[in-house]
């Protein structure tokens, strides 16, 4: 009898539940056409008390969906704009010195708008990552502690950012650890004809849609709670833990697409995202009991920010769904009965080389080799170390965004400078109170201005470089890949240029991780071709690029008119060169001997020599205090020299010579 009176309150409770979503969509309607999944997505968000990242380009009505669902639900509402300038306080709130009617002097904190039911993120990747990290503590445990006091968010508390996909100037993207606090990461499509139609009909005529609150906070709290008791049967739980390990390249059921380009699988969060979606999307249907399909149609949203592609992943163009949409469709709704695998080939047996991203890239062939070989540079292993690394410039110059690096300047950054007296006019945001307590004095903390780097590759591609087998072009290219990425990793802004006695070309300046492989196309464009010329070239260098940096030049140096005047253009005109003496130890002894007709590859001069043993050693030693001079030169102008022989392999070169000689940190 009770059993029976249990289940009715049950399927009252649900079919409330479904007609309460209903009408909240209605309401919603009203103001956003189309874009139901990603309706559904945010109420999931809500309903789980998770928070959402949509994204999408402008103009799509991401923020008009926010600002409407919180005049629905009749919710506090706040919207933070982040911008590079953007403080913790601005997000979170500050204490200031408040004096009491005694005379005496109080501490208070005023709350900032994080203390909301619904916060806007908006453009959430335009704030600096430590900005966006003050969030982390108010999505995870929904309080925030400022100084000794921790002060907790009323409930419901949902935060709801926004990202554009396109623009990448001026933005930063989202550290892993914020991405992983979000419930569900939602794309938001560009609409169809048909609702092209009804958005011009409900914002171009006079009537405007007024918009009505439907439910309240007691409804939602209400609603969560139910969530909550939904149940899951074993065999639906597992697949979703399946699910989420199969997003772990090393997983038991991971497919060959997720080995292949996975960095990282999704983590504990993931699981506890895909089960609480899945109960909501039961009790949307009617239903109270979750099932393999609702997991089946939620893993995307789920999962997608989540499972973080490796090196050769992003090198493909391989997007994070595809790899979700392998495991959905591998892994079926039960587990299929055992079948035999197929046998390993035998020891020795010849297979098809799968050739890197950086192998086509540079144009390398010919048979695999063994992973702690040069050939294979851009491996993961390699990557995550260049991440830790960072270019150095003796110089300081003026950025032009946001960025991780330090300069002299005082500014709005987080790294603490020094004190200075209060002035009419100054942000009251960077007073010190706790010396105004102590000393009855308005003091401004200074903060170090962190901005970004201009940095210039330059390759010379001048025919000598390519003399042979192409080795030292070849070389000087990885150096400026790998570098470049160096500088991408910490946000500073990277241009290639190539240069024989002119500029050949040059790649617009980038920034961003995810620009190396525009880097990558571009030097694999780069052919020998022509003499070389640095002064004349870095002049013509100058001229096209007014804002000063660190100059890398990575050459040979046979030029006939004298390195020192391509590298004094650099100096005279205040940049930062570094030079990279791309050298090959066989140029020292050739294999020659008789009478021979040397043809200079770039002038075409011919000469006829009789090499003897005594004309070698004289053309070795030459060739020693031709080198001996190049590093005496720069070392009396202090500019850095590495003398980057193409023999020595490329990881030592990369993270112990350059690093020893002060170039990386």
């Amino acid at each position: 009898m009770t059993e029976s009176v249990d289940a009715g309150a049950v399927r009252a409770e649900v079919e409330q539940f479904r007609v309460s979503i209903a009408t909240l969509k209605t309401e919603i309607g009203k103001t956003i056409v189309g874009n139901e999944p990603v309706v559904d997505g945010v109420l999931m968000c809500l309903l789980a008390g998770g928070h959402a990242l949509l994204e999408g380009v402008p103009g799509l009505g991401k923020t008009m969906l926010v600002r409407t669902l919180a005049e629905a639900l009749s919710l506090n509402f706040s919207r933070v704009q982040f911008t590079p300038d953007l403080m913790p306080a601005d997000i979170l709130g500050t204490t200031v010195i408040d004096e009491t009617q005694a005379g005496g002097k109080v501490f208070e904190f005023r709350k900032g708008p994080i203390f909301a039911n619904i916060v806007l993120a908006d453009e959430i990747n335009r704030a600096t990552p430590k900005t966006q990290s003050a969030l982390l503590e108010a999505m995870q445990e929904h309080r925030v502690t400022v100084g000794r006091r921790t002060h907790a968010l009323e409930e419901p508390f949902v935060v709801l950012a926004t990202q554009n996909p396109l623009e990448s100037e001026g933005t930063y993207p989202l550290p892993e650890a914020q991405l992983d606090r979000f419930f569900m990461k939602l794309h938001v499509p560009f609409p169809n004809r048909e609702e092209l139609h009804a958005i011009l009909d409900l914002t171009t005529g006079e009537a405007r849609p007024g918009r009505a609150a439907v439910l309240h906070r007691d409804d939602i709290l209400r609603m969560q709670a139910l969530v909550r008791r939904v149940p899951v049967a074993r065999h639906v739980q597992d697949y979703a833990i399946r699910v989420v390990q199969a997003t772990h390249p090393d997983g038991p059921d991971a497919p060959d697409t997720c080995k292949r380009f996975v960095r990282f699988g999704a983590s504990p969060r993931g699981a506890q995202s895909v089960l609480l979606a899945a109960k909501i999307r039961s009790l949307f249907e009617g239903r109270f009991a979750a099932s393999i399909d609702d997991v089946r149609a939620v893993a995307l949203p789920a999962l997608r920010h989540r499972t973080l592609l490796n090196f050769e992943g992003e090198a493909e163009g391989v997007k994070t769904d595809q790899v979700l949409e392998a495991i959905l469709k591998a892994l079926p709704g039960r587990r299929p009965a055992p079948v035999a695998r197929r046998p390993k080939a035998p020891h020795g047996a010849v297979g098809r080389r799968r050739v890197g991203f950086l192998d086509a890239v540079l144009g390398r062939r010919g048979p695999a080799v063994a992973k702690s070989s040069a050939d294979d540079l851009f491996d993961d292993d390699f990557q995550r170390k260049l991440d830790y690394l960072a270019l150095v410039s003796k110089r300081v110059f003026a950025g032009r965004m946001r960025a991780e690096r330090r300069t002299k300047k005082s500014g709005s950054g987080v790294e603490f400078a020094d004190h200075r007296d209060y002035q009419p006019g100054d942000d009251f945001r960077y007073l010190d109170w706790n010396v105004y307590q102590r000393f009855d004095r308005l003091l401004l903390r200074l903060y170090e201005e962190e901005e970004d780097l201009a940095i210039y590759f330059i390759v010379d591609a001048s025919t000598s470089m390519g003399f042979g087998d192409g080795k030292k072009l070849r070389y000087a290219k990885r150096v400026a890949a790998a570098l470049a990425y160096v500088g991408l990793a910490n946000l500073d802004r990277v241009s290639i240029v190539s240069t024989t006695d002119k500029v050949l070309d040059r790649m617009p300046a980038t920034r961003g991780k995810a620009r190396i492989f525009k880097v990558f196309r571009f030097l694999k464009e780069l052919e020998p071709e022509g003499q070389t010329d640095l002064e004349d070239a870095l002049k013509t260098f100058v001229a096209q690029n007014k804002r000063r940096g660190l100059v890398v030049l990575a050459s040979d140096l046979y030029d006939p008119n004298g390195f020192e005047r391509g590298i004094n253009v650099l100096r005279y005109n205040k940049f930062d060169p570094f030079v990279v003496h791309v050298v090959d130890e066989e140029d020292a002894k050739p294999k020659l001997s008789g009478d021979v007709l040397l043809y200079d590859c770039e002038t075409g001069d011919e000469r006829e020599v009789t090499v003897t043993a005594k004309v070698l050693e004289r053309f070795e030693a030459a060739y020693r205090t031709y080198l001996d001079d190049i590093d005496r030169f720069c070392t009396s102008k202090q500019v850095p020299y590495i003398r980057a022989d193409v023999n020595t392999p490329f990881d030592e070169l990369i993270l112990r010579v350059f690093r020893r000689g002060g170039f990386l940190r």
